[in-house]
């Protein structure tokens, strides 16, 4: 019967050790998913959407970042669409089409 005890000790000790290191490692590097965008290099989507607006008047349909670049996809008064590519670093439009 003590050869169980410990047996089950040693499993218990184990698992511990296991458990503490797991919870020391997400301490110190949380996950990129909970990144929010103001924790990320270069500008913000409202941002890009600000600069977008500002070259096509009108309503924002769609906003997607590939990479370095918004992809920013407007409704304009004259009721035709328009992409407009913003640099996710700078701010500067790449195209507008």
């Amino acid at each position: 019967m003590k050869i169980f005890y410990r047996f089950v000790l040693f499993i218990a000790v184990i698992l511990a050790s296991f458990t503490s290191q797991a919870v020391t490692d997400s301490k110190h590097n949380p996950p990129t998913y909970y990144l929010t965008s103001n924790q990320q290099d270069g500008i913000s989507e409202q941002a890009a959407v600000a600069i977008a607006q500002k070259q096509i008047n009108g309503r924002v349909l769609a906003i997607r970042r590939i990479n370095n670049i918004y992809r920013i996809k407007i409704l304009s008064n004259q009721s035709t669409v328009h992409i407009v590519a913003v640099d996710a670093i700078n701010g500067t439009i790449k195209s507008s089409h």
